[in-house]
């Protein structure tokens, strides 16, 4: 579940309302099930490491077609705050931070402005009509990132 939602940059809601149905793993596309924006219930393309997770749940889930994809005690997974606290602090993250879902959904806006990824492209992932909201709440470049893009800048 994480992981699909730092690939893909999907809002808490959207993550939690993915049904087995809506991906097609021949294809590499989820169907998001949105409500937030007109452009929000869109199939979009997975990414490498989304792809790569989920088909390896869906396989250990012995491959289900239909229902809800993440469930827990028999019951489909409505919020998942608790449970990513948990495994952040588990996993020694966020030391100090308040760490919360859209946190994943940052995450991939980051990644992706980081690692090259063009604007239009994350944009159309994350389902906004303009690139403003993207870049001024979402990619935050790390110290790291902008070290690296100034050593492009043209002398």
């Amino acid at each position: 579940m994480f992981a699909l939602g730092i690939g893909n940059g999907l809002r808490p809601g959207e993550l939690a309302r993915v049904e087995w149905q809506d991906f097609d793993f021949v294809k590499k596309t989820l169907r998001v099930r949105g409500t937030k924006t007109d452009g929000a219930d869109e199939v979009i393309p997975l990414t490498a490491f989304s792809e790569r997770e989920v088909t390896a749940f869906w396989v250990a889930q012995g491959n289900p077609v239909k229902g809800p994809a993440w469930v827990w005690r028999g019951k489909r997974v409505g919020s998942f705050k608790k449970s990513l606290a948990f495994t952040a602090e588990r996993a020694n993250l966020g030391a100090g931070r308040r760490v919360h879902p859209n946190m994943l959904r940052h995450s991939f806006a980051t990644l992706a402005a980081t690692s090259g990824v063009p604007l239009t492209v994350a944009q159309k992932i994350m389902r906004h009509s303009t690139p403003t909201m993207l870049l001024g709440v979402y990619a935050k470049a790390g110290a790291l990132a902008m070290r690296e893009g100034l050593d492009h800048f043209p002398l």
